[in-house]
């Protein structure tokens, strides 16, 4: 424990670097990739909002395999997204997901956020329902997060997209 807060300043630290210039183009989207890797970011939001009261498996996603991009992200395919990593409870009666993603060309980042945030099913678990979704970008990497208020005392989708602002060193932009 001592050692993580050492850990969380410098890590936000150099998230800040990776998201902190920004290149504009394509109509002023925001060009920038950010150089932390997706497990970094995703350490970087569980030591900003840890969520320990449910037992979460963090994995990268196969983009190859046909229903991943449907049912982690809510795409018709992976075109444009270059790797995936989910973090979602080992139960699966539990509506919980945390995914984050890279996007091959960052000027197309908000347009692919748009197409997570209008084509996840909420109700991709048997019996359960998220009802509580945000999708959040910067430069090249989405976030979408998905949890059932029933847990609204672990996570708000609030709370996880300030926890992604956090590891990014920056506010990210929410889908409306």
């Amino acid at each position: 424990m001592k050692y993580l807060k050492l850990i969380v300043p410098i890590l936000a630290l150099l998230l800040l670097l990776g998201c902190g210039q920004k290149a504009t183009g394509n109509g002023g989207s925001d060009t920038v990739k950010v150089e932390a890797s997706l497990q970094e970011l995703m350490d970087g939001i569980y030591a900003a909002h840890p969520v320990e009261e449910l037992s979460l498996v963090t994995t990268p996603l196969d983009l190859t395999q046909e229903y991943i991009p449907t049912g982690f992200l809510g795409l018709d395919s992976a075109e444009g997204v270059t790797e995936a990593l989910a973090s979602e409870t080992m139960i699966g009666s539990q509506a919980y997901s945390l995914v984050l993603c890279r996007v091959a060309d960052p000027a197309q980042t908000a347009q692919i956020a748009a197409k997570v945030h209008d084509g996840i099913d909420t109700r991709k678990w048997v019996c359960v329902e998220a009802d509580d979704m945000q999708v959040a970008y910067c430069g090249d990497v989405i976030m979408l997060f998905m949890i059932s208020s029933e847990y609204a005392d672990l996570a708000t989708s609030q709370d996880m997209v300030d926890a992604f602002s956090s590891a990014l060193g920056q506010t990210a932009t929410t889908v409306a």
